[in-house]
């Protein structure tokens, strides 16, 4: 079974997210907080982003949520084109887009729980990383 690990980043678990450009394809890699207590299971939205990269990687608009804790109010969200290589796994995902000011520093964005619930995640023995592998089939 394939996995992935990343360094912790500040003492806290981050995922490498490829997204695709809407125009042309163009390939980013960014770094997400990867927070199993942003959102439930069944949430609307998979990650957070910035406006400015939504802007790139935004495929289209597909409605507004409304979000409390750390990013509170009204957000629209969009679907946005990503994979993790090393997973071989590509999806689109549906994006909660924030002001680029509210992004935590250090990171790109957030991974919400109803993303990462999609695989098996820890340190998988080694405390000084963060990793993933798909669910058994």
């Amino acid at each position: 079974m394939s996995r992935v690990s990343w360094p912790l980043q500040n003492g806290r678990p981050v995922i490498r997210l490829t997204l695709f450009a809407a125009e042309g394809g163009q390939k980013y890699t960014r770094t997400l907080l990867a927070d199993t207590g942003g959102g439930r299971r069944n949430s609307r939205w998979d990650v957070i982003l910035s406006m400015d990269d939504c802007r790139l990687f935004g495929l289209n608009q597909v409605g507004l949520v409304h979000l409390g804790g750390a990013y509170s109010g009204d957000f629209p969200l969009v679907m946005v084109r990503a994979a993790i290589p090393a997973l071989q796994v590509t999806c689109n995902l549906i994006t909660v887009v924030i002001p680029s000011a509210q992004l935590r520093p250090g990171t790109d964005g957030l991974v919400g729980f109803r993303f990462l619930n999609s695989f098996h995640y820890g340190n998988f023995g080694n405390p000084e990383q963060f990793g993933m592998e798909p669910l058994l089939a």
